[in-house]
């Protein structure tokens, strides 16, 4: 009769054990990626990221057009593309110093804006918020700080009407890595 015990609190143990692992797995997932959608097109998306980031006085220095690259290589995929987002006064305080130098591989901030099967377009990005707290001092800073204006500009673009970007901006230059 012990023994039945022991064996029903292991099993109880076991199962609780495994279902908090799968769900922190695929929880961890949702959480570190965040996903909005656009109501805009592809196209108009992007500008207005390029747009909404200069009125922030963040740089664009590149647009990867992952679809454009894999074309090249024979795979016909939906629009997908990595907008680079750069802050030079945040990227010099923490580059600036050896010991935060490390998120150095977080750098530049990226954008991914891609297109769904049904047409829809989505904004996504890395939950920049949430990995800032793993860190103290100045990069906890800098990152809450980028993170909010990173947030402001979604906003702007979700606010903003259709109609892309103004003839007078000028795109960075495409890429296809």
């Amino acid at each position: 009769m012990c023994w039945n015990r022991y064996f029903y609190w292991f099993m109880g143990l076991l199962v609780g054990v495994s279902l908090l692992a799968g769900g922190g797995y695929f929880g961890a997932r949702s959480l570190m990626v965040v996903e909005t959608e656009s109501p805009h097109d592809f196209q108009n998306t992007i500008e207005l990221i390029n747009v909404e980031a200069k009125k922030l006085d963040w740089k664009v220095p590149k647009i990867y057009r992952l679809c454009d690259s894999l074309k090249k290589d024979g795979y016909e995929i939906r629009p997908v593309a990595v907008v680079e987002l750069c802050k030079p006064e945040y990227a010099a305080t923490l580059l600036s110093h050896d010991a935060t130098r490390l998120v150095s591989s977080f750098m530049p901030c990226r954008i991914s804006v891609y297109e769904r099967s049904d047409g829809s377009v989505v904004v996504s990005r890395m939950n920049t918020g949430l990995v800032s707290r793993l860190f103290r001092g100045r990069v906890a800073e800098v990152m809450a700080v980028a993170t909010e204006e990173t947030q402001t500009l979604i906003d702007r673009i979700l606010a903003a009407r259709s109609g892309g970007a103004a003839e007078s901006e000028t795109l960075p230059t495409l890429s296809h890595g």
